[in-house]
């Protein structure tokens, strides 16, 4: 009976360091996200040089993900996977790119795939823009607020849907 009793708390300090051990492994698990417009390579195959128009790509592929800023005859598919370990920021362990151009007649002009190796680091710009006036004092503020307070509540006519005139 001694011997029954002394290792029952031995058997629990096993199954509780076995389900530790176990909540520890599932944490680890990665976490797998596919973000953006996943081709598939027999679509892809489908489309050719010279042939293909824009709505037959729309058709095998779907609305690009970006189309060019200052070119509508350039489409972009952009696809990436990223992976996130517990708690850690998620990282990016595949990236493509599919750049269709089409020529002035709405064909495919020139197709052109991209990975990560040819991605290219960016860097942002930590200056701000100025506004018009600078940021609002104490002064300003408590003059807004009783511009806009209830005793302007009552008005009527094009000046209480305005506000206060700077």
């Amino acid at each position: 009976m001694i011997r029954i009793a002394s290792s029952l708390p031995s058997a629990r300090l096993r199954l509780a360091a076995l389900a530790a051990l176990a909540l520890a492994a599932g944490a680890c698990t990665p976490i797998a996200d596919n973000l953006g417009n996943r081709t598939l390579k027999e679509n892809v195959e489908q489309i050719q040089v010279g042939r293909t128009s824009k709505a037959e790509v729309t058709r095998l592929l779907g609305s690009p993900s970006n189309v060019a800023a200052f070119d509508n005859n350039t489409w972009y598919y952009i696809s990436s996977r990223q992976v996130q370990y517990a708690f850690l920021k998620p990282r990016i362990v595949d990236q493509n790119v599919l750049v269709i151009r089409f020529d002035e007649s709405g064909a495919v002009r020139e197709m052109k795939q991209l990975g990560m190796k040819d991605a290219q680091a960016s860097t942002y710009v930590e200056r701000t823009t100025p506004t018009r006036g600078g940021e609002p004092g104490i002064v300003r503020s408590l003059y807004d607020t009783l511009m806009r307070g209830p005793i302007n509540r009552g008005r009527t006519g094009p000046q209480s849907r305005r506000g206060p005139e700077y």
